[in-house]
């Protein structure tokens, strides 16, 4: 659905309960080369299953060291000015910048945007990032007034590569797609969209013994 831009999965939690390993080996194989987890022990478990992937971690430094991401080679998703006071001394690795565009969860103030784009000229800003929070809905409100912030925000990194849609914010259509999506939940087969059949093929079941049958 964005043959233009590549695709990045979440693998976060264990590949969404699902077993990181296989998972990410059989994306891995499919030709996946980005991949997003949320803490640095989920990023190093998958580090020599995806040796040529980049690995986006998206709670940033967290009690992790810059040391820890860059023996493993991770890439921190960076959320707040802390993290970025921490980063300053290995601004020449690979790092993302996050915007709050709406979602109220992480993510740097978007009026920050002109001020962080000068901040990071030179440095080793791979990423710039922002979240949808209403994507499941796709006719809600929330959806194009996110999209609009984040097209501002991208404004002030102009040949960035841009990262916007989570799996509802895939079927938003092609202005949400950008350089590099997110599929989450779709990935497992999980319905991305709500109040609709999901065109998404389930990727496990539940299955349980019948331990007795009577009368």
């Amino acid at each position: 659905m964005s043959p233009h831009g590549a695709t990045g999965a979440a693998v976060k939690a264990d590949a969404y309960g699902l077993g990181a390993g296989p998972v990410v080996g059989a994306l891995h194989e499919a030709g996946c080369r980005d991949f997003f987890v949320a803490q640095v022990a989920e990023g190093i478990s998958i580090r020599d299953i995806a040796n040529d992937a980049r690995i986006f971690v998206l709670g940033g430094l967290g009690g992790a060291t810059p040391q820890d991401f860059i023996h493993a080679n991770l890439v921190p998703v960076i959320n707040q000015p802390d993290d970025l006071e921490r980063w300053k001394s290995y601004f020449h690795q690979p790092f993302t910048l996050h915007f709050d565009t709406g979602m109220n969860r992480l993510g740097f103030d978007m009026k920050d945007a002109a001020r962080l784009a000068q901040t990071c000229q030179g440095s080793g800003l791979c990423l710039v990032m922002g979240h949808l929070a209403c994507s499941d809905e796709p006719m809600h409100e929330m959806n194009s007034r996110q999209l609009a912030a984040f097209q501002s925000v991208a404004t002030h990194f102009p040949g960035m590569r841009l990262s916007f849609a989570n799996s509802g914010g895939i079927f938003c259509g092609p202005d949400y797609h950008f350089n590099l999506t997110r599929p989450g939940i779709a990935l497992y087969g999980g319905a991305p969209v709500s109040g609709t059949a999901n065109p998404m093929q389930s990727v496990a079941c539940f299955e349980a013994k019948i331990l007795q049958i009577r009368n």
